[in-house]
């Protein structure tokens, strides 16, 4: 049986794979579109340039979403790392509907190009085919992303033992006997998290956001590192929902108004820091818990 290290393997290589043809798509959008018509024509559909990425191509597509949705039930008791996985697959599927329903479609009126006159109106199904790819790149970035946090997220950064010559007092309350009001929102609005170990709050600020990318965080009077995590099923989703939708949303305004993909990236890159982790610190600091680490074995 293949292991679960294995099938990660195998998922984040399919999922990379697939990302290469969208990216190919992506990175020639701004040349594709100062193409002539005959040009675009001839390049897309009498010479079929990319006629091995519907053979292959379809291998790699259907491969990694097959294999992200298995990679999901493997890891379906791991927490966040479920809810990540999960998020990579659905994003991948959701690439290959975008394909169905907008590329698909032009694909079979392009093929009737080659014993038929070219439409005056060529341009509206060349412009759906170019920028159907180039949104089929940036979502299946976000997939790829959200498979590869779900690895992050379980790779330990640090192990924490706990001798038998520690005293009771310095070692820390147990799960069971810690109350559930580990979480309170502060009067600043930037949220508040308390110390599962010495019960105090402290507020969750840009600096400790940024410094605990994983969600360990140091209580700044006890110094002991305790992890945050989610107290309902659908936080880490609106996670990377809010992460991703203000990079998107910039990004098809940015290809809208200037029809650059450099520029469209841009936009995504500042929709991503700007709006997506402004969103994600609020769900940290107002959403989730503080908790105590798994403890690990001698």
């Amino acid at each position: 049986m293949i292991g679960l290290r294995s099938w990660r393997f195998i998922t984040l290589m399919l999922a990379s794979l697939s990302l290469s043809l969208s990216m190919t798509h992506l990175l020639e959008l701004p040349q594709r579109m100062q193409f002539e018509q005959t040009l675009w024509i001839e390049v897309t559909v009498v010479e079929n340039v990319y006629r091995l990425f519907g053979s292959v191509g379809s291998v790699f597509e259907i491969g990694a979403i097959l294999a992200a949705v298995g990679l999901a039930f493997l890891v379906r008791k791991h927490g966040p790392v479920f809810y990540w996985t999960l998020g990579g697959a659905l994003l991948m599927a959701l690439a290959l509907a975008s394909w169905i329903i907008f590329v698909a479609p032009i694909n079979a009126e392009l093929a009737k190009w080659l014993t038929n006159p070219v439409p005056a109106d060529w341009t509206r199904y060349r412009d759906q085919w170019e920028y159907a790819h180039a949104a089929n790149a940036v979502i299946k970035i976000m997939g790829l992303g959200a498979l590869l946090v779900s690895v992050l997220i379980e790779t330990p950064i640090q192990r924490v033992f706990y001798s038998e010559a520690e005293t009771e007092a310095e070692k820390p309350l147990q799960p069971a006997l810690a109350t559930p009001a580990f979480h309170r929102q502060s009067t600043d609005g930037k949220g508040e998290l308390v110390c599962p170990y010495c019960r105090q709050s402290f507020s969750l600020t840009w600096h400790r956001y940024w410094a605990a990318p994983f969600g360990e965080h140091h209580c700044p009077h006890c110094h002991r590192v305790s992890h945050l995590e989610d107290d309902s099923v659908w936080v880490w989703p609106l996670r990377l929902a809010g992460i991703g939708s203000g990079g998107l949303a910039l990004f098809a305004i940015a290809i809208y108004s200037f029809q650059s993909t450099l520029i469209g990236s841009i936009f995504f890159l500042v929709g991503i820091f700007g709006v997506g982790f402004l969103g994600d610190k609020w769900i940290d600091g107002h959403l989730r818990q503080l908790k105590f680490p798994p403890r690990d074995s001698l």
